[in-house]
């Protein structure tokens, strides 16, 4: 089912691509989408796809800091952790207000074991926007490892509250 809706979003991006070919937002869709359907089949065709419309939307407008979110993504999802801080920085450049570059920063500072400047990122993320079960969860994630169980587990009763169906709170 994703991944029908990944493929049909792919389709009308391309469309809307194809009808303005300096619609910068139309490859910065692609970007992320190609990288979401890497993400589901991990067939490595689709990071390059992934690289080729970020640059794309870059070239077209390289103020657009959700195409430096997804960078970053794919630099992290394929382990280049400096390459997605650097992508995350340049996206909160751009926008200091880009909750989602906070969050994925810090996810990149933990994977760094920089886990005080993680924790950080992650709580200024949520400050940002306190509705996010998704940033509760890698915070959550990331005290379990350090042993603060008790902090995780209110962390985790977050997620659980802001997305009951989510099984990951639990």
């Amino acid at each position: 089912e994703r991944r029908e809706e990944l493929e049909r979003a792919i389709s009308l991006l391309q469309e809307a691509a194809a009808r303005d070919p300096s619609y910068a937002l139309a490859f910065a869709g692609l970007g992320e989408a190609y990288w979401r359907l890497y993400e589901l089949s991990k067939h490595q065709e689709f990071v390059e796809l992934a690289r080729q419309n970020c640059r794309r939307a870059l070239a077209l407008d390289d103020l657009l800091a959700p195409v430096y979110v997804t960078l970053g993504l794919i630099s992290r999802g394929t382990g280049q952790t400096e390459s997605a801080l650097d992508s995350f920085a340049r996206a909160l450049d751009r926008d200091p207000r880009n909750a989602d570059a906070m969050r994925e920063q810090g996810r990149a500072l933990a994977d760094a074991g920089r886990n005080e400047e993680a924790e950080r990122a992650y709580q200024r993320a949520l400050a940002l926007r306190p509705s996010d079960w998704a940033t509760y969860n890698y915070l959550g994630r990331m005290k379990v490892g350090e042993g603060r169980l008790e902090e995780a587990a209110r962390d985790f009763e977050q997620v659980t509250l802001l997305a009951p169906d989510n099984p990951r709170g639990y």
